[in-house]
């Protein structure tokens, strides 16, 4: 069946379980991101990929037909809920009915104890999909074994990078001069109110003389100035960390 299996999904918004019952769809990536994914992994033609988060499937289907199509290795998909009441394995029966499933790996493994493990066995991964936990330091140990588990030219994407945590987890990571945006969507929407109150703020905050030495540990640089203001970002690897013990910047 292929891609076409994910797409009728979307149409329609009912999954199956294997059960049998038929569940409405929820909490998955929009056609326009999975597009996006795989115009991503069209472009670099990644060998190994992982995701964390697999819930009912429909970023990893298109995941896995990207991966198939331009000739990568292996689909690492990471999930310790996939088969609890809420999700009841719908994701895996969906990748299976796709005929999706000879390239995935799964593992009912929470990130967190799963990526260190890979980084110490020196497997690369070449794309990287997050659609997870919202819990800020949770995600930073994530990006992190990430990074040194890709080779320069890895790319890590991320959903809801308009939740304050991962928001903020973006405003770090644009900081590192080893990784660069690669690429975004989804624009961060503002009422014409909301946004004339961000604009006034972000005057005076830029006028305020002294500020770096009066609030050392606040960076007066707004989401929109770092291209962050989106609600999907891509980063992309291009170098080795090389910083110093004594690396610091406000974020």
């Amino acid at each position: 069946m292929g891609i076409e299996f994910a797409h009728e999904i979307l149409k329609t918004k009912i999954v199956e379980g294997e059960d049998g019952k038929k569940y409405s769809l929820s909490a998955n990536t929009s056609i326009e991101q999975c597009q996006l994914l795989q115009k991503i992994i069209f472009e670099n033609k990644p060998l190994v990929a992982i995701e964390i988060g697999l819930a009912h499937g429909i970023s990893s289907m298109f995941i896995s037909d990207a991966l198939l199509k331009c000739g990568g290795k292996k689909h690492i998909i990471l999930d310790p809920y996939q088969d609890d009441l809420y999700w009841n394995n719908i994701g895996l029966m969906n990748l299976k009915r796709a005929g999706l499933s000879a390239i995935v790996e799964f593992h009912k493994e929470a990130s967190q104890s799963f990526l260190p493990e890979l980084s110490k066995k020196g497997i690369e991964i070449n794309f990287a999909y997050i659609d997870s936990t919202k819990v800020f330091d949770q995600l930073l140990v994530d990006v992190h074994f990430l990074l040194l588990s890709m080779p320069i030219g890895g790319i890590i994407a991320m959903d809801d990078c308009d939740f304050p945590s991962i928001r903020k987890l973006c405003r770090l990571l644009v900081k590192f001069d080893f990784i660069e945006i690669y690429c975004t969507q989804g624009k961060d929407n503002f009422g014409w109110k909301q946004t004339m109150a961000k604009s006034i703020v972000a005057f005076f905050l830029k006028i305020i003389p002294f500020k770096s030495r009066l609030f050392p540990s606040l960076s007066f640089e707004t989401d929109e100035s770092l291209g962050l203001d989106y609600h999907f970002i891509a980063f992309r690897k291009i170098a080795n960390d090389q910083r110093n013990w004594n690396w610091n910047k406000m974020f």
